[in-house]
């Protein structure tokens, strides 16, 4: 999912959906029944309506005293007349738990072109801490919205401690967001708001480092060999082939760690061609390029043969 490792988004994404569906179930589940009027002004309600309840006789578990509002999900209804019978599923208190503390995010030491680290810690209650990333391209300035895609999560953390976030595309900016969350075995409440990581919010990871030395040997009409020193032997290559010299480069080969040299196949004689070489961590990141291709050639202009051969008109008034 946006390039993050399948493993990893698992793990956290089960995490979370564990901890939601737990949510009204930690302390164990309650129901609860009320009757109430039906009128012109009552905001209908039916089951799977979320209600904000709130009666002196109901107990609230997490002080043990009546009265309190609280977060409710209904499950049935039933009508009798000019009354209902409403029951609800107890989700916990209608407030949110303070807000946790994200330090400083860094790169990742041993592993800056793909992984960062953020420090969590929790709020005074102790409550887990939900902790996303968003990689995002280098240079951007604002984080993505709060119900974007690119949110990511890296897992629940249940006490102060660094976080990691790996198999990041390299060279890209990485947001960070924590936000608190009920614990398996507290009384259920509403997440905390989400707060960003300290002082900007993000890190940026070291950037791919990109070939050098690319030339071109052996062109002819139809193809060209190429050559270049590779920056690192752990990184793919990719061959981008611009058709003019002057258009946008794209895609035509992605060569294995290591490689230092390919040829260029079924190219038409004649025709101005444009380069780019660069790498790829197979992440999302890719070393970087200018706009413009690194290198041009023109490829050899082909010959023709021409067949000559005696040439019989039908006589005049013959048959065909």
């Amino acid at each position: 999912l946006n390039g993050q490792d399948r493993g990893a988004y698992l793990i956290a994404a089960l995490q979370t959906l564990l901890g939601n569906l737990a949510l009204p179930f930690g302390a164990g589940a309650r129901t609860y029944s009320l009757v109430v009027r039906r009128t012109a002004n009552t905001t209908p309600v039916w089951p799977g309506t979320y209600v904000t309840v709130q009666v002196p006789g109901l107990v609230d578990p997490s002080i043990n005293q009546r009265g309190g509002s609280r977060l409710a999900l209904c499950l049935e209804r039933s009508e009798d007349g000019p009354k209902m019978t409403l029951k609800f599923l107890d989700l916990g208190l209608a407030s949110n738990l303070q807000v946790p503390t994200l330090g400083v995010a860094a790169q990742q030491a041993g592993n800056t072109m793909n992984g960062a680290t953020v420090p969590v810690t929790p709020d005074a209650s102790t409550d887990p801490v939900e902790v996303h990333c968003a990689p995002t391209s280098a240079g951007t300035l604002a984080a993505p919205a709060t119900s974007a895609a690119a949110w990511r999560p890296v897992t629940i953390a249940s006490g102060a401690q660094t976080v990691a976030a790996m198999r990041l595309p390299g060279g890209s900016r990485v947001w960070f967001r924590g936000r608190s969350v009920t614990g398996s075995s507290a009384s259920p409440q509403l997440p905390s708001s989400w707060v960003p990581a300290a002082s900007s919010g993000y890190v940026d990871l070291a950037p791919v480092p990109a070939p050098s030395a690319l030339a071109t040997s052996t062109i002819t009409a139809g193809s060209a060999n190429l050559s270049w020193t590779p920056a690192s032997t752990s990184l793919l290559t990719q061959v981008l082939l611009a058709l003019p010299s002057t258009g946008v480069p794209q895609l035509v080969q992605t060569l294995p760690p290591g490689s230092v040299q390919t040829t260029l196949t079924n190219l038409n004689s004649g025709i101005s061609y444009g380069v780019v070489v660069q790498h790829a961590d197979g992440l999302g990141g890719v070393s970087a390029t200018s706009a413009a291709p690194s290198l041009t050639f023109v490829t050899g202009v082909g010959t023709w043969e021409i067949l000559l051969r005696p040439y019989n008109p039908v006589p005049l008034g013959g048959r065909f």
